[in-house]
């Protein structure tokens, strides 16, 4: 080969690599939150049926142990997680984080909306944790999984997901309306992406507190796969 040809050659390996490395490394991430993902889901699953052999229906589990009327106080939470959850997981410890540490959807495309509220955090063996968030006026229980911890980027609808901890028989990924707006499958995913028609829509133009919330959802209902018009950067 002469030094032109070796140039030219590199010069196209160059481009290629330009094009094709960020693809590449952007399916294996996708890859990797559909797995932590998914082995979350199995975990909560098992978490929330074990509890309810011991402990009653999920529906009841909040009632059982406060009279709160509006946001149930942090005290209550610590009562609640060691109840219905400590003794059916490998909890190592537990850490405030402040909700400037943590994006909503719309924030991580630069949409602002800041995450609401600041919460304790409990993190589990597996470098995986979790947080409580309850609204008793709101009618609002949720759970919020982390499946790397405290690493990058620490956002809602990317590594953090959203689950409801009192209106289904057990752990299930929120969709906000309860009923699922009555739809399935196809329409409720699209219904899921609206940005004007549900406060946890997994769209990063919904700037809302709960922008993303229930992007966990659309990927289970997807199959266990993140599709091609899902937001992510």
């Amino acid at each position: 080969f002469t030094l032109a040809e070796v140039l030219i050659t590199l010069s196209v390996v160059g481009v290629l690599a330009a094009v094709t490395l960020p693809v590449l490394i952007k399916n294996y991430q996708k890859h990797v939150t559909v797995t932590e993902l998914k082995k979350a889901y199995t975990v909560l699953q098992q978490v929330g049926l074990r509890s309810q052999e011991e402990n009653g229906l999920i529906s009841d589990w909040f009632s059982a142990i406060t009279s709160e009327t509006r946001l149930v106080s942090d005290s209550n939470k610590e009562i609640y997680v060691n109840k219905y959850f400590a003794p059916y997981m490998q909890i190592i410890d537990k850490k405030y984080r402040r909700n400037s540490e943590i994006k909503t959807l719309a924030q991580y495309f630069g949409n602002g909306s800041s995450f609401s509220p600041n919460m304790y955090w409990y993190y589990l063996k597996n470098g995986t944790c979790f947080a409580i968030y309850a609204m008793v006026s709101d009618d609002d229980y949720l759970l919020f999984f982390d499946i790397n911890g405290d690493k990058f980027p620490n956002a809602v609808g990317r590594d953090i997901f959203v689950f409801d901890i009192k209106h289904y028989k057990n752990i299930e990924f929120t969709v906000a309306r309860r009923d699922g707006w009555g739809l399935q499958g196809d329409r409720l995913v699209a219904q899921l992406y609206r940005k004007d028609d549900s406060n946890y829509a997994c769209n990063p133009e919904r700037i809302s507190y709960s922008s993303g919330y229930a992007c966990g959802a659309i990927i289970k209902l997807e199959g266990w796969t993140i599709p091609k018009n899902y937001p992510w950067k």
